[in-house]
């Protein structure tokens, strides 16, 4: 069977969070540890969002700008940047919790 798993962004930082990395692998951690037996027996496809740390990217750019006038990278860049971080955090969870199983998935 293949399922479709949505995580928004504010279920990798939860409220209130700092927006750390560490913070944000264990809320991962502790997603993909609740949906271990689903990545066991099925192809599953995860979609997530990114909004928290596309915020927090925009604020680190305007804050440089401020202070050497850099002019801060465009939203598209930071969304891309921030899916292939959350990607490399969800696969690295995924293969810690499936081991060996999970590289043949």
């Amino acid at each position: 069977q293949h399922i479709v798993v949505a995580l928004g962004g504010n279920a990798l930082l939860k409220r209130g969070e700092p927006l750390t990395v560490d913070i944000q692998r264990q809320n991962v951690r502790d997603g993909i540890s609740s949906l271990s037996a689903v990545l066991r027996s099925n192809t599953v496809t995860f979609v997530h969002g990114n909004g928290p740390q596309v915020g927090l990217l925009a604020l680190e750019g305007a804050a440089y700008q401020k202070q050497t006038g850099a002019i801060p990278m465009q939203l598209d860049v930071l969304d891309a940047e921030t899916e292939g971080s959350i990607g490399y955090m969800l696969e690295q969870e995924i293969d810690s919790a499936l081991g060996d199983e999970g590289c043949k998935r």
